[in-house]
């Protein structure tokens, strides 16, 4: 299994034909104080596999210093006829403790698969 592209966004949702919509895509959130709670952050995954299989991938948050931010979650996923699959996680009231660089890992059940970072930065304006 392979994670192609690993996005975090505002909004992800499928339509009724089942394409997979993204708005607001990013890599840092300016905050106007810390601690905060950041109101929803989805993380996207477009994954490439065995055709017509299933594997359960999981999604683990960590802060600057390490220490983990959300309970690990997970989500089962099935590939299609052509290997392609993907996934959506949503983390609501995302709890920002510090400044600095979060760790957004995606795993599978053996070891990580793909990582990405989400950058806090304080500012005194609100969002």
């Amino acid at each position: 299994m392979k994670i192609d592209q690993l996005l975090l966004c505002d909004l992800a949702f499928y339509s009724k034909e089942g394409k997979l919509n993204l708005i607001g895509i990013f890599e840092n959130i300016l905050v106007p104080q810390i601690p905060y709670s950041h109101s929803k952050i989805c993380i996207v995954g477009f994954v490439s596999g065995s055709p017509d299989t299933k594997a359960q991938i999981f999604l683990s948050v960590s802060d600057p210093a390490g220490k983990s931010v959300v309970p690990l979650q997970s989500i089962n996923v099935t590939f299609g006829t052509y290997g392609l699959t993907n996934f959506r996680f949503e983390l609501i009231n995302f709890p920002i403790q510090a400044e600095g660089s979060y760790k957004i890992s995606i795993s599978d059940l053996n070891s990580e698969i793909a990582k990405t970072q989400l950058f806090i930065k304080k500012t005194g304006a609100s969002n």
